[in-house]
């Protein structure tokens, strides 16, 4: 069940997470967009465009190390640009640089996110009360319904094992246990 609940509990948090950073990118990136585009001469019509496209495309094209804005602007926008804006717009550090505030915006909610189910967790389990063992109660149980066993019943309990976990093998070394029986040996020690 723990196993279960934690691989349905990975993706839902991924996707949970990457919810909140698509959120947070799409507060801040368009308006990022539009004025960085704005202040570097592309025209009104394109920037208001381009500010409108979805940014999870900025971000992985980001990831990829790659600047979409040359594409994005094709050469009729770059054509009429001064070499400056044509070059600065294009350059591999415009880009990172025009949507790194967004991107650290969505990434502050994630972890602001993150803190508060950690907390929850935290108070969640120290409410829980102490340990509990499950196992322990389980070998008391046995133990009392052996005590309270007639003694031929107990003694060919412990006899064959019963009560222990995991074993038929009788106690060894017990008052009424059986005696050990020897293993058959194996390799060169059978020869002896």
């Amino acid at each position: 069940m723990r196993v279960t609940f934690a691989q349905a509990g990975m993706p839902l948090s991924m996707g949970l997470f990457f919810t909140l950073l698509v959120v947070g990118l799409n507060a801040k990136v368009p308006s990022a967009m539009y004025s960085g585009l704005l202040a570097h001469g592309v025209p009104l019509i394109k920037a208001t465009e381009l500010s409108h496209l979805p940014p999870l495309g900025y971000i992985f094209a980001a990831f990829l190390g790659l600047n979409p804005l040359k594409s994005l602007l094709g050469p009729s926008v770059l054509s009429h640009l001064s070499a400056a804006h044509a070059a600065a717009l294009t350059s591999r550090s415009f880009f990172p640089h025009l949507i790194g505030p967004p991107f650290k915006h969505g990434l502050v909610m994630i972890l602001a996110v993150t803190v508060v189910m950690s907390v929850v967790a935290a108070i969640a389990s120290a409410l829980r009360g102490e340990k509990f063992v499950h196992g322990h109660d389980e070998s008391i149980a046995q133990k009392a319904q052996l005590h309270h066993q007639p003694h031929h019943v107990r003694r060919h309990a412990d006899h064959v094992g019963v009560g222990r976990r995991g074993s038929g093998r009788a106690r060894i070394n017990e008052p009424g246990g059986a005696t050990p029986t020897r293993r058959p040996r194996h390799g060169p020690e059978r020869q002896r």
